[in-house]
């Protein structure tokens, strides 16, 4: 397929990933690119990929986040998608030649498999039994729902570590999450008034996410200024 008939659609779980997305295609005037959140979960990545093939995308990618599996993977290392795997069906492959250009030009990127969760994964226990069930490295959300949903379209994903496979969430980062992606402070702040001694913790995730959303920011100004080398002529 030539580049000049490549429309991308990008979805995301999280509204702060969309908007890192939306305000780096502002300044490299990366307007054909299309975004969709419509918050995590499979449900609702299949629902965003709908949208967006029904707005003109011929390729999908899945960007974002993830929570490690994988004790080696830092916090930071991406990971671009071989496939998406959900315990007990079989894989969801992405395209290949694709995910391999990916590979080639991001930085330190990993070529690995991405494992669906049904939820957010709150302790390292979590993350080990998901890690033993599906031998995948990363997990997240959105990925496989979009996958699904892009019929025979090709797919890719490149996701961030945001909490290593040791990393246990605070209660208060769970509570804050809206179901529509974005953030309740005003529950955040309830959950830490019960729980004081979950500060440190969150504290912790805080910078362990604004090192994932740094690397997001970079990945996102060297992808959408190439169309995340979704066409043959970035070979």
């Amino acid at each position: 397929m030539s580049a000049g008939l490549v429309r991308l659609g990008i979805v995301t779980g999280l509204k702060l990933e969309a908007d890192l997305l939306k305000s780096a295609a502002a300044r490299l005037s990366a307007a054909s690119i299309l975004i969709a959140c419509k918050g995590p979960g499979a449900a609702r990545a299949r629902r965003a990929t709908e949208q967006l093939i029904a707005e003109g995308a011929t390729h999908l990618l899945s960007f974002g986040i993830a929570a490690a599996l994988d004790p080696t993977l830092a916090v930071g290392d991406v990971i671009v998608a071989t496939a998406f795997r959900r315990a007990g069906v079989p894989d969801v492959a992405s395209d290949r030649g694709w995910a391999e250009r990916l590979a080639r030009r991001l930085s330190g990127a990993r070529f690995e498999v991405i494992a669906d969760s049904t939820d957010i994964l709150r302790t390292k226990a979590e993350k080990g039994e998901l890690r033993a069930s599906t031998s995948a490295v990363l997990a997240d959300m959105e990925s496989y729902g979009m996958a699904e949903a892009a019929a025979a379209r090709p797919c890719a994903a490149i996701r961030v570590v945001s909490d290593a496979a040791s990393q246990d969430l605070p209660p208060a980062a769970i509570a804050g999450a809206n179901a529509d992606g974005t953030i309740s402070l005003a529950r955040v702040l309830a959950a830490i008034a019960v729980n004081p001694l979950q500060i440190p913790a969150l504290i912790r995730l805080g910078r362990s996410t604004g090192v994932a959303t740094r690397r997001l920011r970079a990945l996102a100004d060297l992808g959408l200024a190439r169309g995340f080398f979704a066409g043959s002529l970035d070979l």
